[in-house]
């Protein structure tokens, strides 16, 4: 059964306990004009700590992945219907890469820049252990295709994580995606 989502700030690294799958993550500040849009919630990448944290969430909260029009979007988001808000599915469990999209310089959003405060280049990452070479797309872990349709679409338009990856020095192979 999954135990609450319990996190505690130790220095600058928070700690977050779900299933007795413990994560530290750096504090990151929040990010203020965040109106929900899901213009962030595209090709995400996450390690296997974080794909098994929320293979366990979803199967407790019962939360399917949806396919959306655009194959680009994550298929945990959730566009505004009715009364509410937009959000993300899965958000307390959400990987590394969610949690500093808008707040970090290299990931700033494009609606709000000013928001992006932290500096936090992907090598700083790799040192944490936040970001490993066997790192995974939500989508191939979670998609019923494996992530295909998402693949194709961000092959065929250029889209976010090709920037992304090349920023990153990561290359797509055979499923996975290995740093350079």
């Amino acid at each position: 059964m999954l135990s609450t989502n319990v996190h505690m700030t130790i220095g600058r690294l928070t700690y977050y306990n779900t299933n007795n799958m413990t994560t530290k993550y750096p504090d990151l500040p929040k990010m203020p004009h965040c109106n929900g849009c899901g213009d962030c919630c595209g090709p995400t990448l996450a390690n296997s700590k974080e794909i098994q944290r929320i293979k366990d969430y979803v199967k407790v909260s019962k939360i399917q992945w949806v396919e959306h029009d655009d194959p680009t979007i994550c298929g945990f988001y959730r566009p505004a219907a009715g009364d509410e808000a937009p959000k993300c599915a899965v958000y307390p469990v959400r990987p590394f890469a969610c949690r500093l999209f808008g707040v970090a310089r290299e990931m700033s959003c494009p609606h709000f820049p000013e928001d992006a405060t932290v500096n936090f280049p992907p090598s700083k990452g790799y040192q944490l252990g936040l970001m490993t070479p066997s790192d995974r797309l939500l989508c191939q872990a979670f998609a019923p295709d494996g992530g295909r349709k998402m693949l194709n679409a961000v092959k065929k338009s250029g889209a976010r994580l090709q920037k992304v990856t090349q920023e990153l020095g990561i290359v797509h192979e055979g499923g996975y995606m290995t740093k350079n």
